[in-house]
């Protein structure tokens, strides 16, 4: 899947502290790989049970709009 809208694939896998976002930056030969997060970064959310808003990287809280959010 092309998250970025680069042209190269991307990799988007859960695990067991989240949703893990592997961009495909295509340097050289190889592949360049990164994270969105660090893995044992949670946000904390005030109503748990408001299933369609998430926060961003900053804490900053938006509407679910796309499957990515979903995750």
């Amino acid at each position: 899947m092309d998250l970025t809208g680069s042209g190269k694939l991307d990799i988007v896998c859960g695990g067991r502290h989240g949703l893990y976002w592997l961009e495909n930056r295509g340097k050289g030969n190889g592949i360049a790989l990164g994270l969105t997060k660090d893995p044992l970064w949670f946000p904390n959310y005030g109503n748990r049970f408001n299933l369609l808003v998430v926060k961003d990287e900053s804490g900053k809280e938006k509407p679910v709009t796309n499957l990515f959010d979903w995750g």
